[in-house]
């Protein structure tokens, strides 16, 4: 009787016979891989454990957009007056460090400049107020402020809106007022707005922004009259104490 002559190597199936599902044909190559997880080598065979799916990285959170900003001088912004305003809003602070602060916060759409404070006072050389008229207050703008107050209006001009961002007390009411007087802002035919903020973050300021009133007329008169009230009184005492070789300063005048 014919017997079956057994060939290949270590797989111990004979030639020919089909392959138990789930193994890869390695007959006759030591050391290969036969069913899923086992590892045939030459005589022994030791288990495997199989491996772990690949970890995946978890995909990036979008990146949330980039607010525009602009780039702002000790003295405000740092482009010519006419075309950097032309097309944009303008808000108008006291400090310049709060204007490169708040360029920040507002975007390419607006424009940050600041006032350096008060704008216009009462003049040095003399009283200042009409007593025979109702203690009228006559105001001139100090050298000192002709250059800041020539960009102010050249800003106002150019602008599509005016906020008036000064400080949030009867001081900044004032200042403010004083400010759309001198740059004529408003007469253009643009819209004015007073802005108050509290803190200087993105939320406050952007919430002002959204949120604007008109200037309050009782705030700007309680402050002029305590500024005429001072140079009424302490006009007088200054000249009186300069007369007897005194030197008071100038917070009298």
């Amino acid at each position: 009787m014919a017997t079956t002559k057994k060939t290949g190597g270590t797989s111990g199936q004979p030639s020919g016979t089909p392959l138990t599902p789930g193994t890869l044909d390695t007959r006759g190559t030591p050391g290969t891989l036969g069913t899923r997880g086992t590892t045939r080598s030459k005589g022994n065979t030791t288990s495997q454990p199989p491996r772990s799916p690949r970890s995946q990285k978890s995909p990036r959170s979008p990146r949330s957009p980039r607010i525009p900003t602009q780039r702002v001088s000790s003295g405000g912004t740092s482009w010519g007056a006419a075309s950097l305003a032309t097309g944009r809003s303008l808000l108008i602070v006291e400090s310049p460090a709060k204007a490169k602060t708040i360029a920040k916060y507002l975007g390419s759409g607006f424009v940050v400049e600041a006032s350096f404070g008060h704008v216009r006072d009462l003049p040095r050389s003399e009283l200042g107020v009409d007593v025979d008229h109702a203690f009228t207050p006559k105001y001139e703008v100090p050298p000192d402020k002709s250059a800041r107050v020539k960009r102010l209006k050249e800003l106002v001009k150019a602008a599509t809106a005016v906020y008036l961002a000064t400080d949030p007390d009867r001081e900044g009411e004032a200042i403010a007022w004083h400010v759309q007087q001198v740059t004529g802002a408003g007469r253009g035919g643009q819209p004015v707005f007073r802005v108050e903020f509290h803190e200087i973050t993105q939320g406050a300021v952007q919430h002002a922004v959204q949120h604007p009133r008109s200037i309050n007329t009782h705030l700007v008169d309680a402050q002029q009259a305590r500024r005429v009230l001072d140079r009424l009184v302490g006009y007088k005492i200054w000249r009186a104490l300069k007369s007897r070789g005194y030197n008071p300063g100038p917070e009298f005048s």
